[in-house]
């Protein structure tokens, strides 16, 4: 009895984790440590006394960070999954990976531009000095690692052209 290659059962094995996965697995998680680190800055000087505040992304925005989160964890979540199991033919993760870092990159601009620190009144004499850290810059850094991630997976497979 002969068997060919068209009768034979296909066999689903472990998937090929590509550098642009792991790109974009980096950069997920990269965003989700930036959202645990300072994103901005207040220093009030009143009546000669400096209070210095700073706020995280949890704790200064509220739908944006849980947004930023679920990017995050799709981002690490795709080159965990194609190591660990062989995608559908149909599915495209490079496309999965591009749309949520532009959609995480255009949500962290928005929030640099404006930040959502609320004013506070001053008297005369006060001063108040509102600050960006570090820490949103890296985040920006993390989305367009998670775009180029997908961007490389695409090309990798010669699918975006």
């Amino acid at each position: 009895m002969e068997s060919s290659a068209r009768t034979a059962p296909r066999v689903v094995g472990r998937g090929r984790v590509g550098a642009g996965e792991l790109i974009a697995g980096g950069s997920g998680l990269l965003l989700l440590i930036s959202m645990l680190l300072p994103w901005y800055e207040r220093q009030t000087s009143i009546a000669g006394a400096v209070v210095i505040e700073s706020w995280t992304a949890w704790q200064s925005l509220s739908v944006v960070a849980i947004l930023l989160f679920a990017i995050g964890l799709a981002a690490i979540a795709v080159p965990v999954g194609r190591g660990l199991w062989s995608p559908p033919e149909r599915f495209r993760d490079d496309r999965l990976l591009l749309v949520l870092g532009l959609v995480g990159a255009l949500l962290v601009l928005f929030r640099l531009v404006l930040p959502p620190i609320a004013d506070i009144d001053l008297q005369a004499g006060d001063s108040a000095d509102t600050s960006r850290e570090p820490a949103l810059f890296l985040a920006l850094l993390a989305t367009l690692g998670i775009v180029l991630g997908g961007r490389s997976a695409a090309g990798r497979a010669g699918r975006l052209r």
